[in-house]
């Protein structure tokens, strides 16, 4: 396959006209999974049968990225060994709720110990903005009492939201997980 024809449907289907669904909940790894998440990426991926779509993908990072000083952008992440994902891939619109459940549910269950999302520090970075997870705005999903801007920019939100005020006061360009004007 192409990579034009890749980047065009990315993941499986039956045919080009096959529509697909996804839902990325990432973080970025100071360090490794600990044996109590290994064992629980073993058991989403090998016990649950009825998600034949979804995984929890792994890809190395740093590198030279680590060497740009924290604070020079937006993107706070310079420390980083690895990327996660739980990403479950879907076709059938009547399984939302069964692929959405596994996604959440993994992803908690992945980051348990800190209560149920990865919170920056010394074990986790921050998660990626190209993969806006609202989830993370939810206490139901987000029990770590860090509200979701800590997640993707830590401690530079502020000066975001007073970049924002100046260029779109109005907030004119947004998605679910909007820098709000300061």
């Amino acid at each position: 396959m192409s990579w034009p024809a890749f980047a065009l449907r990315p993941f499986w289907g039956d045919g080009p006209s096959t529509k697909v669904a996804f839902k990325f909940k990432d973080a970025f790894l100071v360090r490794p999974f600990s044996d109590e998440q290994i064992k629980t990426i073993y058991q989403y991926v090998s016990e649950r049968a009825d998600t034949p779509g979804a995984a929890v993908t792994m890809a190395s990072f740093g590198g030279k990225i680590n060497e740009v000083v924290p604070d020079a952008t937006a993107s706070p992440q310079r420390s980083a060994i690895f990327a996660t994902s739980t990403t479950p891939v879907w076709t059938d619109p009547s399984e939302v709720e069964k692929y959405m459940d596994w996604a959440r549910s993994c992803y908690r269950d992945l980051f348990a110990e800190s209560g149920g999302a990865p919170v920056p520090g010394t074990r986790f970075g921050v998660c990626m903005m190209a993969h806006p997870d609202n989830d993370l705005a939810n206490p139901l999903w987000n029990q770590t009492g860090i509200p979701w801007h800590v997640f993707y920019y830590q401690h530079h939100y502020p000066r975001l939201q007073l970049i924002k005020k100046k260029w779109d006061p109005m907030n004119i360009i947004h998605h679910a997980l909007p820098v709000v004007p300061a």
